[in-house]
């Protein structure tokens, strides 16, 4: 069995009570999926040990294994890079050894009642996050990047059952729940769409460029 974290609804002290819950069993993180049976585009967790168990939605193997899992194209760093809206808890900073100075907060009571302080990193002009090292294009916290990072992906590309791909469309319905619908890409474009994005054109616009490309060619 694996554990999909609960959609947010738009209210802080829900929205960040799902962070925390996410963050206490971070570990047992297995990537960001689209789900197509459950329409949730959502973090997953082998496990959850200690988080409250009403933050997760069960989901069968089936339901991972043939998920699209989302992935970063190495070298892009473009949500990081600007409007990143990067924050960090700071029971959470505490926990990891990572000293936060002089940043905007604000402290939200979580609808657990317990009082959680939120640092903005987003700080740099152009909203870039603070932990952003823009020539390398990667975040210098490695491995210990804030939950909300960790989990926050721009769902343009995927991969499923060895296979990649782009998303071509989505929208959220009224129950709250989420439509997404992508498609396969060949080596080839996979590799197209590498050299377009670590050249800094926007995610969007270079799956744009290989959906019109497959297009033209079909004619």
């Amino acid at each position: 069995m694996y554990y999909a974290l609960k959609h947010p609804t738009g209210r802080k002290a829900y929205d960040y009570w799902l962070i925390k819950q996410a963050s206490l069993v971070r570990k047992f993180y297995i990537g960001t999926y689209y789900i197509p049976s459950k329409k949730m585009y959502t973090a997953v967790f082998k496990r959850i040990g200690e988080a409250d168990p009403q933050a997760f939605i069960e989901l069968t193997p089936s339901e991972v294994r043939y998920g699209y899992k989302m992935v970063c194209i190495e070298g892009c760093g473009q949500c990081c890079e600007k409007n990143s809206g990067a924050v960090i808890m700071k029971s959470e900073a505490e926990s990891m050894g990572i000293e936060i100075r002089n940043k905007p907060s604000e402290e939200i009571r979580l609808v657990d009642g317990s009082v959680e302080t939120i640092y903005r990193l987003d700080t740099r002009k152009g909203s870039q996050c603070v932990f952003y090292n823009s020539k390398r294009k990667n975040c210098t916290l490695g491995r210990k990047k804030p939950t909300l990072c960790m989990i926050s992906y721009c769902g343009a590309f995927a991969e499923r059952q060895g296979k990649k791909y782009v998303r071509v469309s989505g929208k959220f319905l009224s129950n709250g729940k989420v439509e997404m619908v992508f498609k396969e890409v060949s080596r080839r474009e996979w590799n197209d769409l590498e050299g377009m994005v670590r050249n800094g054109i926007n995610v969007w616009r270079a799956v744009a460029e290989i959906l019109r490309r497959r297009n033209m060619g079909s004619k």
